[in-house]
């Protein structure tokens, strides 16, 4: 469906189960097939999506809050460390990645050896010290 129908489901159900913020989880999801189409039609990087600040702040506050009842969410922390990762925020994307250890979403993140792989470099860049 259009972007418009997509967001306007994911909205709604959100809206509709205000209690349990892991409906926020579709609004999330739609933010993320909106930053996968725009790079796939404009050939730039799903990241520069989430580099634009109120596509940040809005996936961040969903994200905060499904952590903030259910703060053991391996899909909330595989979110966190990829949007962290994506605008290069690392010491926020090294606190997911250490809250999630070696757990993640696949479909989220993409191949676990991916993940281990850039949870490696920012272990090594916290060990360093850079930041």
């Amino acid at each position: 469906g259009s972007n418009e129908e997509m967001f306007e489901f994911a909205r709604k159900s959100y809206e509709e189960h205000k209690s349990d913020p892991v409906f926020g989880f579709l609004v999330i999801q739609a933010n993320d097939e909106l930053a996968k189409r725009i790079a796939l039609q404009s050939n730039t990087k799903r990241s520069d999506y989430y580099k634009i600040p109120v596509n940040y702040t809005a996936v961040k506050a969903l994200i905060d809050e499904i952590l903030s009842v259910y703060p053991q969410s391996v899909k909330a922390w595989t979110w966190s460390a990829t949007i962290e990762y994506f605008v290069g925020n690392y010491a926020a994307a090294y606190k997911a990645s250490q809250s999630m250890g070696d757990n993640v979403d696949e479909d989220i993140w993409g191949k676990k050896a991916s993940y281990m792989q850039t949870k490696a470099w920012l272990e090594r860049q916290h060990d360093k010290g850079v930041f």
